[in-house]
Order: structure tokens, then sequence, then C-alpha cells
């Protein structure tokens, strides 16, 4: 495991795959839904779904409707962009 590419799959290094493409990887026939990799973006394939569409960058925060035979998307806009915090961690 390699954590230091931070692109979209197809980016990486030639001998390094996303997660959920390895071959014969377990729970391939499970769809797994998951977010926190901006960069991957919107991602509807490998019988996964990513849903980090970069709102805390000025994307969108996007939702899924899992029961409709398509997978339905709805994206709504972020209404302020924050600047990295050092540490990475939001005063609450």
């Amino acid at each position: 495991m390699d954590l230091r590419p931070k692109s979209r799959p197809g980016k990486q290094p030639s001998h390094l795959l996303p997660w959920f493409q390895v071959p014969g990887r377990m729970l391939r026939d499970t769809r797994i839904v998951f977010g926190h990799w901006s960069t991957l973006g919107v991602w509807d394939a490998d019988s996964v779904i990513a849903l980090d569409s970069g709102c805390l960058w000025g994307g969108a925060l996007t939702a899924v409707r899992l029961d409709a035979e398509a997978h339905l998307f709805t994206g709504v806009p972020c209404r302020q962009i924050l600047a990295p915090i050092p540490g990475g961690v939001i005063p609450g």
C-alpha cells in the first residue's frame, strides 16, 4: 500500500492500483459506498460508489439514491471554501 499518490485512478505509477481495482479483491460482489478521496470524485464502477466531490475545496456535496434502478446522484454546491488547516483539525 502506498498512500502518496493522490490523483484519480490511471494517473498513479503503473505498478499501483486503487484498492477497489485489485484483481481477486474480496467482496467484489458487495457494493461499497465511501468518501474521503476528493481527487477521485464521484465514481460508480468496480462495485464501489465514491461520493467525495470536493465540497471542502469548492466542489459539491454529493448524495446518491441507492434504491433506484440506476444510481441517481445529486450535487449541492458548497457555500464556502476552506483553506487547509495546520494539523488538519477544524476548530469546533
